[in-house]
């Protein structure tokens, strides 16, 4: 009681250490909260495949460095032993090749590899119009392009600017172009995705392709998928993880250090105001009890302000770092809820 009515008296004294927390909790949440979220995704095309196989991955991670591909036939004939173990439904070696769509003389953001359509099962897509790709000029995209089989559209690729007919759109991110296509062109094959049926269990399967893999590569299930994401991705988001470590250390500096000075100020001031109540008979610990319980309700108020501001202040943050490249376009920005705690 008498830490309220001292900070009624004195609130604007304090207002000064109640922001300075404010601004440090802030800057703890929101780096938090993008620290949290910076992590590895399995992308969207893998999405719909329990299980993937890719060749042996580089010594050093942090090298960013894609894993020397299977050439097609290894890969087609791995495939084939993988898809006889139980429990596996089909083993498709993803074959692909740099393409990205052009419309209106620009340059579409999103995939950048046009794939067989046989892959397009891993990301659990399917068709929605017209008929899947199979001839050498025809192409399946993305049915929220709003562009209707039949369109000529154009690819870049290596070869330069070609001219493909769509045939048929899927309901979901990619380009797709025939099976033999995209195995003529493909430089190598870098996932092979196994479908199970519904009753068998992952972990199992998992197993079981390990000891068929054996040293020639690398079998991953679970949040283990995750690996196979963009190396491009996992370097811009390596770089996004030191800009924000950095930040959450200036936070807890901030948090830790001039908040503490502040408050010793603060304090310190009062030296009169302390000796008048100790001459009044206050005991020395019923003083700490009563700074004690300033300190506490300017906290818990700057600290919930702060979390607030942060909680608020995370989502714009985080399509900045996108925007700037410090964060993949894949960044998803989630809430876990022991950040502001």
């Amino acid at each position: 009681m008498i830490a309220l009515a001292s900070l009624r008296q004195r609130w604007s004294g304090l207002l000064g250490t109640a922001a300075t927390l404010a601004v440090a909790v802030a800057v703890l949440t929101v780096s938090g909260l993008l620290l949290l979220s910076a992590q590895p995704e399995l992308p969207a095309r893998y999405a719909g495949t329990p299980v993937l196989v890719r060749p042996v991955p580089p010594a050093d991670p942090e090298a960013f460095t894609d894993p020397r591909p299977w050439s097609a036939d290894a890969a087609d004939a791995l495939a084939v032993r993988l898809a006889r173990l139980d429990g596996v439904a089909a083993a498709i070696p993803e074959h692909g090749f740099y393409a990205q769509l052009v419309r209106n003389g620009r340059v579409l953001a999103g995939a950048r590899d046009a794939v067989g359509w046989s892959a397009a099962s891993l990301g659990g897509y399917a068709l929605r119009s017209g008929q899947p790709p199979a001839g050498p000029g025809e192409v399946a995209v993305d049915a929220g392009l709003g562009i209707p089989a039949g369109a000529p559209v154009t690819l870049l690729t290596a070869r330069g600017a070609e001219t493909f007919t769509v045939t048929g759109t899927a309901d979901g991110p990619g380009i797709w172009v025939s099976d033999a296509l995209a195995r003529s062109r493909a430089p190598g094959v870098r996932v092979i995705g196994l479908l199970i049926h519904g009753t068998a269990d992952a972990a199992a399967v998992s197993a079981a392709a390990s000891g068929i893999v054996g040293a020639d590569g690398e079998v991953l299930d679970g949040g283990r998928r995750a690996a196979v994401e963009p190396v491009a991705d996992a370097r811009t988001r390596w770089i996004g993880m030191q800009v924000l470590t950095a930040v959450s250390a200036l936070g807890a500096f901030v948090s830790v250090f001039i908040v503490a000075s502040t408050v010793a100020f603060a304090t310190r001031r009062r030296h009169r105001e302390i000796a008048l109540l100790r001459l009044l008979g206050a005991a020395p610990r019923q003083v700490r009890r009563m700074i004690f319980g300033e300190v506490t309700v300017v906290g818990l108020a700057g600290g919930l302000a702060g979390a607030v501001v942060g909680l608020a202040a995370a989502a714009p943050i985080g399509r900045w770092l996108v925007r700037t490249g410090f964060e993949p376009a894949t960044f998803d920005l989630t809430y876990p809820p022991a950040v502001p705690v």
